[in-house]
Parts: C-alpha cells; sequence; structure tokens
C-alpha cells in the first residue's frame, strides 16, 4: 500500500514537473512573441519615419525645382542692402530665432515719381513656436525719427530713401530686427487680388457709396463695376480687385486707424485663401503675383514662408500702433504738418510683447 502511495506521488510530482515546465516554456514564448511584437512595431515605425522624410525631401527638392523653373525672374531688389548698419540693427543676432520679421509697403506712386511715399506700413511676424502670423500695422503719418532727414512722417522714409531708409527707420525706432522687406504699388495690388480671385468682406450699407465713389475718382479703377446696393445693415460681398482696393482706402467716413484696420482685413483674406490652397496651387498664384512685387526676398525665404503655411493654417492675429484709445495720443498740425504723436518708447514695448 505504502508503495502504491508514494508511486502515485512521484506520477504527480512527475506531472506537476512536466506543467511546471509546460508554464516556463510557455511564459517564455509568450515573452518571446512580445518581444517580437516590439520590435515589428518599432520596425514598422521607424519604415514610417523614413517613408515620411523621405516625402519631405522629396516635397523640397519638388518645391525648389518648381521655384528655379517658374521663378528664375523672381524680381528681386539687388540693390538692397542687407549689412547691419544698414538696416540700423544692432548686431547680426535676432531678437528671437524664431520669429522673422518682413516689412510690407504699400507704396503710393505718382506720376513722374520714381519712388513713391508708403501708404500703408506692416510688419508681418511668423512666428515658429506658436505657429502664428502677426500683423501689425504703424500708421503712415506717426512721427518719427528718419536718418538725414529729422522727424518726419513715418510715409515719407520710402520716398526719402527707398526700402531700405523705409526699414532702418522701422528698426532704429521700434528696435526690431527686420531684414527683409516687400512693396507693391497701389496699383498693382488690384492684379495681387484679382491672382486670388478676388475676396470675401463683410461691408456696410454706407461703404457702399464710398467703394463706388472711390471707383469713379480713380481711373484705373472706372473699368471696374460698381457695387449694387442692399438693404442689410452689413453684408458679406465678394470684391475684385478695384473695388477691394477701394474699400481699403475709404477715406472721409473715418479716420487712418479705420483704413488700417480695413487693409489688414484684405491682407487677412488673402492669407486665409493662400492657407486654404493645394500645394499644387501655389507655382500658379505666384507665377501671376512675381511680376507686380518688389522684394528682397530670395528663394530660400519664399520656401520657408510657403513651408510655414503648409504646415497647417497657422492663426493670425493683428493690431495697430498707435491705440486709438490711448488718452496721450495727439494728432494734428505741428509746423504746418498733420502728425499722430506719441510716446515712441512705450508703443516700442507694447510692440515686442506683441511679436516676440
Amino acid at each position: 500500500m505504502k508503495y502504491k502511495k508514494n508511486k502515485f506521488y512521484n506520477i504527480l510530482n512527475k506531472n506537476k514537473d512536466k506543467d511546471d515546465k509546460f508554464k516556463e516554456n510557455f511564459e517564455a514564448t509568450k515573452k518571446m512573441n512580445k518581444n517580437n511584437k516590439i520590435k515589428y512595431k518599432l520596425k514598422k515605425k521607424k519604415s514610417f519615419v523614413l517613408k515620411i522624410l523621405l516625402v519631405i525631401l522629396l516635397l523640397i527638392i519638388t518645391s525648389v525645382s518648381i521655384f528655379v523653373y517658374f521663378f528664375g525672374g523672381l524680381k528681386k531688389d539687388l540693390g538692397f542692402d542687407k549689412s547691419d548698419e544698414a538696416l540700423g540693427l544692432k548686431g547680426s543676432n535676432r531678437i528671437n530665432s524664431s520669429v522673422t520679421n518682413v516689412a510690407i509697403f504699400g507704396v503710393d506712386k505718382r506720376k513722374n515719381e520714381k519712388v513713391g511715399r508708403s501708404d500703408s506700413i506692416m510688419v508681418v511676424s511668423f512666428d515658429g513656436i506658436h505657429k502664428e502670423i502677426k500683423i501689425v500695422s504703424i500708421l503712415r503719418d506717426s512721427r518719427v525719427l528718419i536718418d538725414g532727414h529729422g522727424k518726419d512722417k513715418l510715409g515719407h522714409a520710402f520716398f526719402y530713401g527707398g526700402a531700405n531708409l523705409a526699414v532702418k527707420t522701422l528698426n532704429k525706432n521700434f528696435d526690431l530686427d527686420i531684414r527683409d522687406y516687400l512693396a507693391l504699388n497701389f496699383g498693382q495690388m488690384i492684379h495681387i487680388i484679382d491672382a486670388f480671385n478676388g475676396v470675401d468682406v463683410k461691408i456696410s450699407r454706407e461703404q457702399v457709396d464710398e467703394i463706388n465713389g472711390v471707383i469713379q475718382s480713380t481711373k484705373e479703377y472706372r473699368k471696374s463695376p460698381k457695387l449694387e446696393h442692399f438693404r442689410e445693415k452689413e453684408k458679406i460681398v465678394h470684391l475684385n480687385g478695384a473695388q477691394a482696393l477701394s474699400y481699403a482706402r475709404i477715406r472721409k467716413k473715418d479716420d487712418e486707424h479705420h483704413r488700417a484696420a480695413r487693409q489688414q482685413v484684405i491682407l487677412d483674406m488673402l492669407l486665409d485663401k493662400l492657407s486654404k490652397m493645394k500645394v499644387s496651387e501655389y507655382p500658379g498664384l505666384l507665377k501671376r503675383l512675381m511680376p507686380y512685387i518688389d522684394t528682397s526676398l530670395g528663394m530660400q525665404e519664399m520656401l520657408f514662408f510657403g513651408s510655414f503655411m503648409l504646415k497647417g493654417k497657422p492663426k493670425i492675429k493683428r493690431t495697430i500702433i498707435p491705440n486709438r484709445k490711448d488718452p496721450n495720443l495727439k494728432g494734428g498740425l505741428l509746423d504746418g504738418i498733420w502728425y499722430w504723436q506719441y510716446d515712441i518708447e512705450k508703443y516700442k514695448k507694447i510692440l515686442h510683447n506683441f511679436i516676440y
């Protein structure tokens, strides 16, 4: 009986050993499968990352090829001096390497004038960290210090010394680090807006007469159809180039602050349209735009701004300097010339907080 009992325990122990070995083998196999699964996932992930990098590389090569093919005749201002001294910069280091500033001048060039006055002045900042585009309108009648000309209107800097002096004046007065500019004649702005197939802008009933008045009084705009009147107080209306520019140039009903705000609305609409366009549409659009733009930007910078828009729709922020609600803002005649006078040092800080 004792023998049978021992035999029974021996068999039980053997089965237990087999179960333990089976369990160990099962756990080892499970662990191995898990490791293999992880390795497979990592391998797949690496493959996916490599594919993305390859697509990006091909996109860059394609973009460069497109730019070389289409924009070999880019209207670049080769005479624009980018040295620190010419641009009024304190040093070659940028204030914030993630922010790139470009000055945009809307130039009012009259007959028999080689260089016009900058009727519209904007600083457009591309913020790479926050994925934002910040637009600052600085009123042309701002009284600032212009090298070699003393205190004068900001808009006169372009007339006195072209883009170089205009950018230098912005940098020195507002302690900025602008190294590039883009300028267009207001007459050319019509073609630029038309290249985007117009813009949809909310306008008031009263603004219809103002827009039609500008169209009628401006020789270059007269071929453009007048806007039809509507009953609503405000309405979104599709404007072609001449109509949109007439909207931006309304003068009689309000002041320069409102005018700057309308110019920002147009620019905002164009940027919004640009962000919604397909990549394949960029070359055709830029080919239509290039004849109407003077710029210091080269191919490398153009590619940077293109890639900035491709990374996803950036948030757009905007402001106007000076603030019309500023209690210390003065607007009026000084020595027979009308200026906006305000604390430049104060607005320098405001501008820095907004941009950087």
